[in-house]
């Protein structure tokens, strides 16, 4: 829940130079995340505030499902 309810439209404002400003996660976090927990199509994910989806992907990669939500649209 937002601090000011309300304001999750304001995602949406913002969301494409977000995504152009933002840099992106390096492949070590990535190799670190999936040693301390590996995860393969068996795999059932969840990603919760995906913003422009830069994490989405590598976690796909593994083949495993993925549910992700966003306030925005």
């Amino acid at each position: 829940m937002p601090v000011i309810k309300g304001l999750e439209w304001t995602f949406d404002t913002v969301a494409a130079a977000y995504e152009k400003w933002r840099p992106g996660y390096p492949d070590e976090l990535y190799r670190m995340l999936f040693t301390y927990r590996p995860i393969d199509p068996s795999s059932q994910a969840v990603e919760v505030g995906i913003g422009g989806g830069q994490a989405t992907l590598p976690v796909l990669e593994t083949g495993c499902g993925l549910t992700a939500a966003e306030c925005g649209e």
